[in-house]
């Protein structure tokens, strides 16, 4: 067995499924309480949006990826990494799970996302304002993404870099959580320490952008 392959393993062990339990509760209390539909961009598996409607069970969720699984807890449609694949205000919010740091166009797809939400659109993603920060979040990503065949771009923003990219994107911040519930202890000391945020955004208001 590869040395990837048995990072996998243990990263889908030790770290997949509690991540995505502790990370469902995080977004179950972000979104909106008046959401009905939401669209979960680079959904994957899509398990992360499945756990959130076991919380939250008037949400409807949808998922667009640019490679679709054969197998999904949710429906998911193709899309092309740039453009989403819905009229404008289709859904009332959209989600992002660690996806953008997969993509060089950060301003555009959330650009994009702001197009196609009614109230807002919710991120978890990461920080990282020094070189010790990167290093670790690019070992992270190999670990649980290099088996997959998922872009790693390792485009990692600093808390200056994020606050520029929505506000390019015409998006304000309603929520900012640099301290989310990810990783049970002990590795919460190692590979949670402000390495993560949780982020509720909204359209700037037109008059506020005069």
């Amino acid at each position: 067995m590869s040395a990837a392959a048995v990072a996998s393993r243990l990263h889908f062990r030790y770290v997949h499924r509690g991540r995505v339990a502790r990370l469902s509760r995080g977004f179950a209390q972000a979104i909106p309480a008046d959401a009905r539909t939401v669209l979960d961009v680079g959904t994957g598996d899509g398990l992360l949006a499945w756990e959130i409607g076991q919380l939250r069970p008037e949400i409807r969720f949808s998922g667009v990826d640019v490679h679709p699984r054969p197998e999904t807890f949710i429906p998911v449609e193709l899309f092309d990494g740039h453009r989403l694949p819905m009229d404008d205000r289709a859904v009332d919010v959209v989600m992002f799970s660690d996806v953008l740091h997969h993509t060089t166009g950060q301003a555009e797809l959330l650009a994009e996302a702001g197009r196609v939400c009614r109230h807002a659109i919710v991120i978890k993603d990461h920080i990282a304002d020094s070189r010790a920060d990167r290093a670790l979040l690019r070992a992270m990503d190999y670990a649980g993404n290099r088996h997959a065949g998922v872009s790693l771009p390792y485009e990692y923003l600093s808390t200056h870099e994020w606050l520029r990219t929505f506000e390019k994107s015409g998006l304000w911040v309603e929520r900012w959580d640099d301290k989310p519930d990810v990783y049970a202890s002990p590795l919460r000391w190692v590979i949670g320490r402000r390495l993560h945020v949780l982020t509720v955004l909204v359209r700037v208001p037109a008059t506020a952008s005069r």
